[in-house]
């Protein structure tokens, strides 16, 4: 029996994602998991201290990224997903008159061209969302960012025609009666204009007029088993903003020469602002205006020389012995963040 027959014939016990959101109406707390091919949707009831079972989702295969928007200020979140091996983005409402999940909007997003490999080994598709909901971007092909700009009159049809149809290379279908609240998506590519190989990692940033978007990515690939001396110190991060108008990136500000393995970048909430960069031993504290610095969490940061190449102040926390390889990390607060 194969696995893919597998885990559709048993209940899944493993939670791929867990996402806190108010979904089924404006002012609920919900917690969405993401078990298998199936999303598991439950209320958190304070008073009570307890979660109420509300909806099970089946999906036709494995969500790989999974986020939440709010299409219009005062409305509940919908979700946006990206399936396993899937090339589109699907957009789902929860119905209160129903009781039951819809989905309300389909969009492809890697165009159907031979040479594009949406399949490249290890790839892990990304949705990120504007924390004002004014767009959302999904990282839908290592090298290709995909920006859906949020808006309560979205209507597709009056952008590109009919239903279902074909904008910008891409085609899409929504519900006429339910729109997903998404307007029709422009993308940028990390050779142009951001002159990158690969983008790594993406996040929103706050604090900004228009919608801020970091990327992470090298502009030469490095990995440890072939670190030569081009290879040390390769990557970037870059702020990027979006204008949702002209539907194109501009570059505002970058960081260069961070360590190889950073392989995260985390925004601070206001009023602390900036990110962190998250390699596997140490952390660099990143942000527009006002000092950066280093902090190295183990004796293995100090080993070669990369370190000497960031132009900021290094911090030596060696003695904590923390090592951030495969972790996960959430930000709790402006000035605390849970690894």
């Amino acid at each position: 029996m194969s696995f893919a027959v597998f885990q559709q014939l048993t209940q899944s016990t493993i939670v791929d994602f867990c996402l806190v959101t108010s979904f089924t109406s404006a002012e609920a707390v919900n917690i969405v998991l993401s078990k298998g091919d199936h999303l598991e949707v439950y209320e958190l009831q304070r008073r009570q201290s307890r979660l109420l079972f509300i909806v099970d989702v089946p999906l036709f295969g494995r969500p790989e990224a999974l986020a939440s928007f709010r299409p219009r200020p005062g409305a509940p979140e919908h979700l946006a997903l990206v399936l396993r091996h899937a090339k589109y983005l699907t957009v789902l409402r929860y119905s209160s008159q129903m009781g039951s999940v819809q989905t309300c909007g389909q969009h492809v997003l890697t165009p159907d061209d031979p040479e594009v490999d949406s399949h490249a080994a290890g790839f892990q598709p990304q949705i990120v969302v504007d924390p004002q909901h004014r767009c959302i971007a999904v990282r839908a092909l290592p090298g290709r960012v995909v920006v859906f700009p949020v808006s309560a009159e979205a209507n597709w049809q009056q952008e590109a025609g009919p239903s279902v149809s074909q904008h910008g290379g891409l085609a899409f279908h929504q519900d006429p009666d339910h729109t997903p609240g998404l307007r029709a998506p422009f993308h940028f590519d990390a050779r142009s204009p951001l002159r990158l190989h690969h983008i790594q990692d993406l996040a929103f940033l706050s604090g900004y007029h228009q919608p801020t978007a970091a990327c992470l990515g090298q502009g030469t690939p490095a990995w440890g088993a072939c670190l030569n001396e081009t290879g040390r110190c390769a990557s970037s991060v870059l702020v990027v903003t979006l204008d949702l108008v002209e539907r194109v990136p501009h570059l505002v500000w970058a960081m260069h020469h961070l360590p190889h393995d950073v392989f995260r970048i985390m925004p601070l909430l206001m009023p602390v602002g900036g990110m962190l960069a998250l390699a596997k031993n140490c952390v660099t504290y990143i942000k527009e205006h006002g000092p950066s610095f280093c902090q190295t969490l183990n004796p293995s940061a100090m080993l070669g020389s990369e370190l000497e190449k960031l132009e900021v102040v290094i911090k030596d926390e060696a003695k904590l012995g923390i090592l951030l390889a495969g972790c996960a990390v959430e930000v709790l607060s402006p000035t605390v963040l849970l690894f």
